[in-house]
């Protein structure tokens, strides 16, 4: 059991690693620094074999040679090889909300952005390496759930500055659709790929289920809290521009205690919420909702361009308002309705996980639709 738990935690901690660089490399993409991504991708690879062979004592043949047993026991013999490699494409991103929440933080604190990204990496690297070697492999995803629930608000502050000496400013219209957008990419990641991540067995020769039910409850309490942050920034602080405007002249000045005290509030709202669904069974609705593997890998890939071209090639609010549409019907109200379409009347869990599933996915699009009718009637004032 031990073996197993070890086994698998060292790949999970990789797929972290590797999120983490790849992730802010399409970031990097995005502005043109295609050398800041070969430098992210080298030293990070180096990097975690390093972790590897000192805090695990594997040798990088050894630990490579259980990775591949892993994969072949976790999606089977049959399956074809061009699925392994887009599940393994996936598993490279399954992850990238705790990441992100990460960066955000250090950002907001003061840090660099280069400097955010570096701690980043080191932090989560450490972090779930100790927590493998010394606990349960369910541990790693719960050390996740309570960054969800403690700092995701923080992810949504992302115009602020970290300088002690300036004022802050709250921009929680600037970074809206973008904000949710991305939660709704990382809630694609972990539908898609974590199921297929979690078949080992324990002594009792049950599935661990522990890793599938924080995921899947972090990846709702994330979403859950980025809609509270943005209907309080709208109420509180409305902007008096467009969307579209970079800067905002006339955005109202808060200090950095009243974020914080919002962020906790927002926060004290989603965490109970999640205790309770830890205590559920979601596996189901992970596991097989609407179809096979090789029809969900297609459906996150079609989604994942979606989002992610969305994400780079739009440069304003209309386009963007576009993407999160799209990313509202097909992360959220789809798989909510095939889902509903399977559960029995004694499975009363399943429902409520369906119908919140279908009802998140259409608050995002009203919530979309809002910001393009306001940004609309803008343009004729």
């Amino acid at each position: 059991m031990k073996n197993k738990n070890l086994i698998a935690g060292i790949n999970i901690a990789k797929i972290v690693l590797g999120n983490s660089l790849l992730y802010n490399a399409e970031i990097f993409a995005a502005n043109g620094m295609v050398y800041g991504i070969l430098m992210f991708v080298v030293l990070g690879g180096v990097f975690a074999h390093l972790s590897l062979f000192i805090l695990m004592k594997t040798s990088i043949k050894t630990e490579t040679r259980n990775y591949e047993r892993l994969m072949a026991k976790t999606l089977g013999k049959d399956t074809k090889p061009l699925i392994k490699t887009f599940v393994l494409i996936l598993c490279v991103f399954s992850i990238c909300t705790y990441v992100d929440i990460v960066r955000e933080v250090l950002f907001v604190l003061g840090m660099s952005k280069m400097g955010s990204l570096f701690v980043c990496g080191i932090i989560f690297v450490f972090l779930n390496f100790i927590f493998i070697k010394y606990s349960q492999l369910y541990f790693v995803n719960i050390l996740g759930f309570l960054s969800v629930g403690i700092f995701c608000s923080f992810s949504f502050f992302k115009g602020l500055q970290g300088s002690p000496e300036k004022i802050k400013y709250f921009r929680a219209n600037a970074n809206l659709v973008e904000s949710i957008s991305r939660v709704s990419l990382s809630f694609c990641y972990h539908y898609c790929v974590l199921p297929f991540l979690d078949k080992i067995e324990v002594e009792n020769g049950k599935e661990n289920k522990n890793l599938l039910n924080v995921t899947m409850v972090a990846a709702f309490l994330s979403t859950f809290i980025h809609l509270l942050v943005s209907i309080t920034g709208y109420l509180a602080y409305p902007s008096s521009k467009p969307l579209w405007f970079e800067n905002f002249d006339k955005t109202e000045p808060v200090t950095f205690y009243t974020l914080l005290l919002t962020a906790l509030f927002i926060t004290a709202l989603g965490v109970p919420i999640c205790f309770i669904g830890i205590t559920q069974e979601y596996e189901r609705f992970l596991v097989n909702p609407v179809g096979s593997l090789e029809h969900r890998v297609v459906g996150a890939l079609i989604t994942i361009v979606i989002v992610s071209c969305g994400q780079i090639i739009a440069k304003n609010i209309f386009a963007k308002c576009v993407v999160s549409i799209l990313t509202s019907f097909v992360m959220f109200v789809f798989p909510g309705i095939s889902f509903l379409k399977i559960a029995t009347n004694k499975e009363k869990y399943d429902k409520v996980i369906a119908y919140f599933c279908i009802l998140m996915g259409f608050l995002l699009f009203l919530k979309t639709v809002y910001d393009l009718s306001k940004n609309i009637f803008m343009l004729f004032v």
